[in-house]
């Protein structure tokens, strides 16, 4: 059964999603209201079992700009690098 596209994706090179900020927030912001880590990933199609974990550690420790821009594309192997 193929599932319907969700508004604020976009498919990269590699197989790999790429959510928009909006959606990385608002999944985030559901899942720190209590809401159980299964429904927005169900809701917004986050197959990636860590994916919003890692969003919300990320948001945790650089804030807004932990919100990765689905329009920019970042290279740096030692970005997470103390």
């Amino acid at each position: 059964m193929n599932k319907p596209p969700c508004v604020g994706f976009a498919p990269t090179h590699g197989g790999f999603v790429m959510f928009s900020k909006e959606i990385q927030m608002v999944a985030v912001t559901e899942y720190l209201f209590g809401v159980p880590q299964s429904v927005p990933r169900r809701k917004y199609q986050i197959t990636g079992s860590v994916t919003l974990y890692n969003w919300v550690e990320s948001i945790k420790f650089l804030g807004l700009e932990g919100v990765k821009n689905p329009n920019q594309y970042r290279n740096s192997p030692n970005q997470w690098a103390t």
